[in-house]
């Protein structure tokens, strides 16, 4: 497997005129959803930190598994953002995810970032769909 920086542009920070943290998240969300990989890597740095099921990996590994596990195994993975908070570079979500298993999960994912990339992003779902 090729490695991602040799196929992908990382997200590189701006130094003038980034979006809203809650933009960026946004159009993360939408990359995610049309499963266009490329996008979602401009909007993640490499080494961002994922926090997922107790596991941290960087951005690249994330995309990674994005484009050769998830996009190819749950072709109608698709993630609705139901309640938002936004604090500085902090964006907190409630997220319902569907397309992945029989009931889908609801849960909170919480997104740091800094001028116009995703630095940090932590995952707690509920499998089961419950709160």
């Amino acid at each position: 497997m090729e490695p991602l920086g040799a196929v992908l542009a990382f997200c590189v920070p701006m130094s003038e005129g980034a979006p809203a943290p809650r933009d960026v998240v946004a159009a993360y969300i939408e990359a995610h959803n049309r499963q266009d990989i490329a996008a979602v890597a401009r909007l993640i740095a490499a080494n961002a930190r994922f926090g997922i099921s107790d596991e941290i990996d960087s951005g690249e590994v994330v995309v990674g598994r994005y484009r050769d596990i998830v996009y190819k195994n749950f072709p109608k993975a698709h993630t609705e953002p139901l309640d938002q908070l936004t604090y500085g570079d902090m964006v907190a979500q409630t997220e319902r995810v569907t397309g992945i298993g029989p009931d889908g999960e609801i849960g909170m994912t919480v997104y740091r970032v800094v001028r116009g990339c995703i630095i940090d992003l932590t995952i707690s779902h509920s499998p089961d769909g419950e709160d």
